[in-house]
């Protein structure tokens, strides 16, 4: 049988946003909490302090609050990743601070759950984890490969294929602290992060060092 598509945000027939933002706040807490499988609507309805017709009015299914919830935590998440006045920056302090902005968030309590949740769905909500990741890892992979165009045109850096080298940035930044994050294998430390960025940062620049005389 083949997995239900993931509606977006949208999803129900309508009624007062307020409410409606009651019961994401609701439901949000016990999906972190329970995860998807232990989450049911009456329990969000309860949480709520609505009535479990008031939550299928704005939600069709439990998919579909959840598909939701993924899309506005990750939106709230990412959001600040790459923001306008990373693009004043030169690469060495736009990278490190890219890289502080998005390890932060990968490595959160929240976004760590969130993406267990999202694995263990993942092979019967197939829609649910592309809607996961282009909120989330796609988003910032297009914004830094953004900057990294930008860098390469100005002749900061040696960008051939912004989009590649911007994924593989994001790569070397999870690497092996983000798999213990995952794992709950610590303790991950504030120095252990602050090193393992700058190890990235720097062997990043090694790679895309600018040449002269090249364009």
């Amino acid at each position: 049988m083949s997995a239900p598509t993931i509606k977006r945000a949208n999803e129900g027939t309508g009624g007062r946003p307020a409410k409606r933002r009651q019961i994401v706040k609701a439901a949000t807490r016990l999906f972190l909490s329970n995860g998807y499988a232990q989450t049911s609507m009456d329990a969000v309805a309860t949480r709520a302090r609505v009535s479990k017709p008031t939550v299928y009015n704005h939600f069709a299914s439990k998919e579909g609050l959840f598909g939701a919830i993924v899309e506005q935590l990750c939106d709230d998440l990412m959001s600040e990743i790459i923001s306008a006045e990373v693009f004043e920056l030169a690469p060495r302090q736009g990278l490190t601070a890219i890289g502080q902005r998005f390890l932060n968030t990968a490595l959160g309590a929240d976004a760590v759950t969130l993406y267990r949740i999202v694995i263990a769905e993942a092979p019967r909500f197939p829609d649910l984890a592309a809607a996961f990741y282009e909120s989330g890892p796609a988003r910032v992979t297009r914004g830094l490969a953004d900057y990294l165009a930008r860098e390469a045109s100005a002749g900061r850096l040696a960008v051939a294929n912004p989009t590649g080298s911007a994924e593989q940035f994001v790569g070397m930044l999870l690497g092996q602290v983000h798999m213990r994050a995952m794992l709950g294998v610590g303790p991950i430390t504030d120095g252990s992060v602050a090193d393992h960025l700058s190890s990235a940062v720097e062997a990043f620049l090694g790679a895309h060092a600018a040449r002269p005389g090249k364009p």
